[in-house]
């Protein structure tokens, strides 16, 4: 038998293909326009009409073009965030900053758009987009970043849900030097250090100027203790980067990776780049005073030693410290000397005062001069009895103190 095909039937059923099509091709069309006009949108700082603009033409996030736009808005552009899951915009001068916005009081719209949610779903309808995967690496990353433990979920498990995202999109053939600086960053701190190193590399390969890259790259390879590697790096990270506390970090590791290759006065001269960026660092100085009392320059060791103490006058752990590194040394003798410093740059603080006079007759005591450790206990309890409460812990801790050093008499 044969098949005749109806003429009008074919014709309805191409009509209707024509139709679907049309409609399909108008769509993607739209699509485009709408995102290349919030491309425009975002370069004019019009983070909030750029984000109403796409969450116009795709509310219900089906479309993987505009989703990818929408969370490149919400993470880089928000002015107020609500645990990641609500986002507010506002468009700003061309010659402002989002970030003098961040955090302050004011108007601005607010949109639920929780991130996660949206790219899951995403991803489960386009399983070989990569750069869903990829955002939602780095959706987990800069949530682990910004919120450090105070999120929905563990930092572990945040950190472990970037690393097979950012994984996923590399299988996929997405990436660049942020996700493989991100997905290294991560095995480091998994302390996956040998899966680390080989994206970070491939990192700095994409982008030699990022220092991030170079920073971590050395801070693995100091891990490793090749120092000579490290070293390298740290100097690259130290020329790249624009920020004081980042630069300082740098230069310290620098300086640390001299001081291990035995190289220290170039050591010295990076520790004190690393105190000139960042004066109040509590770890640098502490650096800064090893190496110094290593080296036996005492006037720079005098110097370190009274400024990390002005950090923190009434804190017993900066003296418990600093006594710490003159006794690595053996160069406890010089510790009298030390405290006269602190007391001098002190005179009118009586719980300072009070904080040195107990550490001199702890000082006193472990070289067991037992009439002079008393002589200072007495000393530390008078200065503390005009300044704190009776039943301050102090107290007690001075009659605990006095009783060991009567009993050794």
């Amino acid at each position: 038998m044969i098949y005749v095909r109806n003429s009008e039937n074919m014709t309805k059923g191409i009509s209707r293909s024509f139709i679907i099509l049309n409609v399909f091709l108008y769509t993607s069309l739209l699509s485009q326009n709408s995102i290349s006009q919030a491309d425009s949108l975002l370069k004019l700082k019009k983070y909030n009409t750029a984000f109403k603009l796409l969450n116009s033409l795709d509310h219900s996030n089906e479309n993987p073009e505009t989703v990818l736009n929408k969370v490149d808005i919400a993470l880089n552009y928000f002015v107020q965030s609500i645990m990641h899951q609500i986002f507010s915009f506002k468009d700003i001068s061309p010659n402002e900053n989002i970030l003098d916005y961040r955090g302050q009081s004011g108007s601005s719209d607010m949109y639920p758009f929780a991130i996660d949610s949206v790219l899951t779903r995403a991803i489960k309808a386009h399983p070989q987009n990569g750069k869903l995967y990829k955002s939602l690496g780095d959706f987990y990353y800069d949530v682990q970043s910004k919120y450090a433990g105070h999120w929905l979920i563990e930092d572990e498990e945040l950190l472990s849900r970037a690393g097979v995202n950012y994984s996923k999109a590399i299988t996929l053939g997405i990436q660049d030097y942020e996700s493989l600086h991100n997905l290294g960053v991560i095995y480091l701190k998994q302390d996956k250090i040998d899966d680390a190193i080989p994206l970070l590399k491939k990192s700095i390969e994409l982008n030699r100027s990022f220092p991030s890259s170079h920073y971590n790259l050395a801070y693995a390879y100091y891990s490793k203790t090749n120092y000579r590697d490290a070293l390298g790096y740290a100097l690259e990270a130290y020329k790249c980067y624009d920020y004081e506390d980042l630069k300082s970090d740098a230069a310290r590791l620098s300086a640390k990776c001299y001081e291990a290759t035995g190289k220290n006065k170039e050591a010295l001269h990076y520790f004190e780049e690393a105190n000139r960026l960042t004066p109040d660092n509590y770890r640098v100085l502490a650096d800064l005073l090893d190496l110094s009392l290593k080296l036996k320059l005492q006037g720079k060791a005098d110097t370190v030693s009274l400024a990390i103490y002005a950090l923190g006058p009434t804190k017993p752990k900066v003296i418990t410290d600093i006594m710490n590194y003159y006794f690595d040394y053996d160069l406890q003798s010089e510790l009298p000397r030390v405290f006269q410093n602190f007391i001098l740059a002190h005179s009118q603080e009586d719980e300072a005062l009070g904080n040195i006079a107990f550490y001199q007759s702890s000082y006193y005591a472990s070289q067991k001069n037992v009439s002079e450790a008393l002589k200072y206990l007495n000393t530390a309890e008078s200065y503390f009895q005009k300044c704190l409460k009776s039943d301050h812990v102090v107290f007690n801790a001075i009659k605990e103190a006095r009783a060991s050093l009567e009993s050794k008499k």
